[in-house]
């Protein structure tokens, strides 16, 4: 028959709005679960966004206030205390010039009366010492430290 349609075939258009339907999300629910996960993966990428950049400032916060406040307990004593006399043979971590040094304590003088005395007891609080005399050992690679300077001579300095 000519006007009749056999139940048995496919319309293809039929399918293709079927198809078309389900993957458009014209379900409310779907379309709504939908919005959600769009909504979670924008937000998603912002925060991470900001918690990448809020690491890198505390980051940068935290080197700046390293190189400010790099605090050594009894500085301002140099460590000298009781418990950590400073005494002649000792050795001491020194500025010479713009190098960090190792120094040998060789002499230690109090001031007095205008003058400078010398004098071999422990020293128990860095502020009653005038003058320190120091054989100085320079970093010649790394951790390595020497007497002598490339010349063949021996830095003192007090």
């Amino acid at each position: 028959m000519i006007g009749h349609e056999n139940t048995n075939t496919i319309n293809s258009n039929r399918v293709s709005h079927i198809i078309s339907h389900f993957t458009n999300n014209d379900n409310l629910t779907v379309r709504f679960i939908k919005q959600r996960e769009k909504r979670w993966k924008e937000n998603w990428k912002v925060i991470t966004a900001n918690i990448a950049s809020l690491h890198k400032f505390e980051l940068s916060r935290q080197r700046q206030t390293d190189k400010v406040t790099n605090k050594i307990i009894c500085v301002e004593s140099a460590n000298i205390t009781q418990d950590f006399p400073l005494q002649q043979s000792d050795y001491v971590i020194a500025l010479y010039g713009t190098k960090i040094c190792i120094a040998k304590i060789i002499a230690m003088y109090y001031e007095g009366y205008g003058n400078h005395y010398y004098s071999q007891n422990a020293v128990t609080q860095i502020e009653d010492l005038s003058y320190i005399s120091l054989q100085v050992y320079l970093p010649i690679h790394l951790n390595i430290f020497a007497s002598q300077t490339v010349e063949g001579y021996t830095l003192f300095t007090h």
